[in-house]
């Protein structure tokens, strides 16, 4: 037995030995640390592997003495394919991470190393190269790796080997992968096909009639373990894989070519005995109605039962003290704030109601109380009226609305073509009257809390939006003071005055003085300023933009400076052919979305793959709607705020 421990050192038991009780520690390279052990041909050699290397080590040596063989390591940009435009960084990025080694049954010198990136064909006799590489489509290796023994192709008398990956990154989506290796009499090696998909939870729901006592709104099960039986008299695997729900599929692969009569014969079976279980009469077998498929065929004791059910358990709640619910109202208001959104399904004959037909009694005067109370508080000590992000700050000083989510919830009625009628509008605009500060810029959410040009912007952007740009809730001389003590030296506009200049608060600093119509009359910039403010944003572009000096291009920064440049016409400055470059190389080649980086080892989010997708729109790609580059959202949206009207 080969066992890995935590701290990277292989440890060999040896049941037959002369002390059955102790282990031995692996004399390998003390200056690795190892992840994976895999048993050899030799029954004296063991594979091993750290994060980047494998190698192969003797279990005889002893003493200091290290006596192992580096077969292969991981090569740099190996996460870049062949064809794929590299992006030049000051330091090089990591190779692919090892994930899984196997030995390939009944082969002396083969073994398949997976990373992050491909499954690799590794020839002992020929160390530092791999024999040939399979891309497979796992962002970070798959979970758990099975290599099949080899079958026997009659025809042409090779052998073929399959190798089995399950992915479980995406917990609700865990799926099984396949690929086939073909070892040719001469000893060549061919891949015979790409990885692909076996079926998923998903598919195994669409041939499943669940039991009457199965949640209807259950999220299809993922699997969670695989194995597989190899049966060499019927040339054929069977691959076991069991979902979270305990049941466990079978699929059979077989590695002998159907001629096309026998697959429509197979498929006209198959037919017939669907028909005839749904079509069966009472003489015959019919299935019970609480009983799922895959239940057929096991043991009585094991059968699901109708009093296999989940009951619901009534929880003991204490009389609430009246002192304590002006402490503890803010809980309260949450409880019917999230009551309002949220829609329970299930079905009222699952419960037992408890009939509150008597105001006098005291759950009842409790119930009442309490959001009587709650209410009368709100109602007085409501400080901030807008929306906010969500429920996750429940009982916390940050559970109120902000600006910026203020904005960010406007936007996106407006988006769903919403009038805006239910919004509270008056509430909203004394909210952003309230939050501006002696400086001229905005607090985020009430006073004391953050305070920078991104809350200016919001505040200005939510005047706009509720149609109010020219009402009197922003005091727009301490606004101009605060935005011109913002500048700096080099042109650009920093967070706050004496903050460095940043792409994203000169957009919040220029699309403000757009949408208030005060960019171009000179009261807050002058010409000289804006011409410098071009330059600034012209000389941050290398291949895409950064949003600060000696920074590297950053995706998001396409559209924060790309946009700036639009609403001062000075976007025909920019080398686009360069930026449309650099964002296509910035996409996540497995997963999709666009990265912060387009290098190798990184990762998609939702932020980057928005501004990456807007600044294509600015850069007139086919197919995207046009942005307005001062709200920050399509043009669609932008011309149905501006047809909202207002009392």
């Amino acid at each position: 037995m080969a066992v890995v421990d935590y701290g990277g050192r292989v440890w060999i038991h040896d049941i037959s030995s002369s002390s059955p009780e102790k282990a031995d520690k692996l004399k390998a390279n003390e200056q690795e640390i190892y992840q994976h052990a895999a048993f050899c041909d030799h029954p004296q050699m063991v594979a091993i592997a750290g994060n980047y290397h494998f190698e192969t080590v003797d279990m005889r040596s002893s003493g200091g003495s290290r006596a192992c063989t580096e077969l292969w390591r991981s090569p740099l940009f190996e996460t870049r394919g062949h064809k794929e435009a590299l992006y030049l960084q000051s330091t090089p990025p990591p190779s692919a991470v090892i994930r899984h080694i196997s030995r390939i049954s009944e082969t002396a010198n083969n073994y398949l190393v997976m990373t992050d990136r491909t499954l690799h064909l590794i020839d002992d006799r020929f160390p530092g190269k791999p024999v040939l590489g399979v891309k497979h489509p796992y962002s970070s290796g798959s979970h758990k790796m099975i290599v099949s023994s080899k079958m026997n192709d009659k025809i042409e008398n090779g052998n073929v080997y399959s190798i089995f990956c399950l992915d479980q990154f995406q917990i609700l989506n865990s799926s099984l992968s396949m690929t086939k290796l073909y070892i040719h009499p001469s000893g060549i090696w061919s891949s015979v096909e790409p990885f692909r998909s076996i079926g998923e939870p998903k598919d195994f729901d669409n041939i499943v009639r669940r039991g009457k006592y199965a949640e209807t709104n259950v999220i299809p099960e993922p699997t969670r373990a695989f194995s597989l039986v190899e049966d060499r008299r019927m040339n054929s695997s069977l691959l076991l894989r069991q979902t979270d729900d305990g049941a466990i599929w079978w699929q059979k692969f077989s590695h002998q070519a159907k001629s096309e009569k026998e697959k429509i014969e197979n498929e006209r079976e198959s037919f017939e005995r669907i028909v005839k279980v749904r079509n069966a009469d009472e003489n015959g077998w019919k299935r019970e109605e609480y009983r799922p498929i895959y239940s057929d065929g096991m043991h009585q004791t094991l059968k699901e039962t109708p009093e296999d059910t989940r009951q619901i358990v009534h929880v003991f709640s204490p009389s609430i003290d009246r002192r304590s619910i002006a402490k503890f109202y803010h809980r309260a208001v949450n409880l019917q704030r999230q009551s309002n959104r949220f829609h329970v399904s299930i079905p009222t004959n699952q419960l037992e109601v408890l009939p509150l037909d008597d105001v006098n009694s005291v759950l009842s005067k409790i119930t009442l109380d309490t959001w009587k109370a709650a209410e009368t508080m709100m109602t007085e000590n409501r400080a901030v009226c807008g929306f906010r992000g969500s429920h996750s700050c429940e009982n916390s000083q940050y559970d109120e609305a902000n600006l910026a989510q203020t904005y960010s919830a406007l936007l996106s009625l407006a988006i769903l073509g919403d009038d805006l009628k239910r919004v509270d509008r008056q509430a909203i605009l004394k909210t952003v009257k309230r939050s501006q500060r002696d400086n001229g810029c905005f607090w985020s959410q009430g006073e004391g809390s953050e305070s920078d040009m991104r809350y200016l912007f919001c505040a200005v952007a939510i005047c706009k939006i509720l149609g109010a740009e020219n009402e009197d809730y922003i005091d727009w001389k301490n606004l101009s003071e605060f935005l011109k003590n913002s500048i700096n030296i080099d042109g650009g506009i920093g967070q706050a005055p004496g903050d460095e200049s940043h792409g994203g608060s000169t957009f919040c600093a220029i699309a403000s003085l757009a949408l208030s119509n005060r960019l171009w009359t000179e009261e807050v910039l002058t010409r000289r300023d804006i011409d410098r403010l071009i330059r600034w944003g012209i000389q941050k572009q290398e291949i895409g933009f950064h949003g600060r000096a000696h920074k590297p291009d950053d995706s998001c920064y396409a559209f924060w400076i790309g946009a700036t440049l639009k609403i001062l016409n000075a976007y025909h400055l920019i080398s686009p052919t360069h930026l449309r470059e650099f964002l296509m190389i910035s996409q996540h080649p497995h997963i999709g979305g666009f990265c912060k980086y387009p290098e190798p080892g990184g990762y998609s989010d939702i932020l980057h793959t928005y501004f990456s997708i807007a600044a294509l729109s600015l850069l007139g790609e086919p197919s995207l709607n046009p942005v307005h580059p001062s709200l920050n959202v399509s043009m669609r949206a932008a011309e149905h705020i501006a047809r909202l009207q207002f009392e």
